[in-house]
């Protein structure tokens, strides 16, 4: 006796471009789905290479979702003075896309009166409050 057994299929829902962003750390969601009618074994979401403003947080790979379920993880920036970019990857059992790439791409400002750049990171030195008086 042989059969077809249905698959998980991966979804992916948020956006990876942080865009401009000021001083600070910044925080973008991306929800991990099945939309098949099985269940879906998310083995890995990580950097495909190690990047030092970015990171995951809380992320909750490996797991397995259930059809019609999701989970998010979360990419953190720390802004720094240069264009920063790099690959996150989705590493799922979706038999029609083993490995999903998502570009993730952020620049930083550095343009409030009391931020600078100094030895490629940015900084604020003042509280906003003081900095909008100046």
């Amino acid at each position: 006796m042989s059969g077809l057994v249905p698959s998980g299929k991966l979804a992916v829902c948020g956006s990876t471009y942080f865009g401009e962003v000021d001083c600070g750390i910044a925080q973008k969601s991306v929800t991990i789905c099945n939309v098949g009618d099985c269940e879906l074994r998310v083995e890995a979401v990580r950097f495909k290479r190690e990047r030092r403003h970015f990171s995951l947080v809380n992320n909750p790979f490996p797991a397995t979702l259930h059809p019609g379920s999701c989970l998010c993880v979360v990419i953190q920036y720390r802004a720094n003075c240069e264009p920063e970019s790099c690959e996150l990857e989705i590493i799922s059992d979706d038999p029609h896309e083993l490995v999903r790439v998502l570009d993730v791409v952020a620049y930083t400002a550095c343009r409030k009166p009391c931020c600078s750049c100094s030895n490629r990171s940015c900084e604020c030195r003042r509280e906003e409050a003081e900095c909008q008086q100046r």
